[in-house]
């Protein structure tokens, strides 16, 4: 019998992708899943005990990054930022949305499901005249949750 710790390759971080809607959503040069954290609640049970006790407090998750090259006429992700910062921010607009790690095969690795996920932040490129480089866009998703699934049984 293996032990559930017994050690195993890693997988790589350069083979991933968005789904969201059901739909795979474009590349990506980076993506960031953002930590998940718990604050500490401190107390002192009592003036007998000389440490503090410490338990969980609020659950916090951070944003997800995405970063990807300007194409000219796909703009979806800047729409989706326009239309929370025009004002509607409807259930539509709010999705559940996965990032799938895959391995070298191109077969689902790992993935993580998001929920309740909407744009917050969008930062278009920096451009330069001497430049050479891909203009890269970036896009930050709030959300109110997130766990780590099964390949292939995600709860999206």
């Amino acid at each position: 019998m293996s032990s559930p710790f017994a050690l195993k390759n890693p997988l790589t971080n350069l083979k991933f992708k968005l789904e969201m809607d059901s739909i795979i959503v474009g590349g990506f040069s980076e993506l960031n899943l953002g930590e998940e954290t718990h604050d500490v609640i401190e107390y002192r049970g009592g003036d007998y005990q000389m440490t503090m006790q410490k338990q969980p407090g609020l659950y916090k998750n951070g944003n997800v990054v995405l970063k990807r090259g300007v194409f000219m006429d796909y703009n979806d992700l800047f729409t989706w930022f326009q239309r929370i910062k025009d004002g509607e921010f409807e259930k539509a607009l709010v999705k559940n949305f996965s990032i799938i790690l895959m391995d070298q095969a191109n077969n689902t690795a790992a993935q993580w499901d998001f929920i309740n996920g909407w744009p917050v932040k969008y930062t278009a490129p920096s451009l330069s005249a001497k430049g050479t480089e891909i203009a890269i866009e970036t896009l930050e998703i709030a959300h109110e949750g997130v766990k780590r699934v099964k390949p292939g049984q995600s709860h999206t």
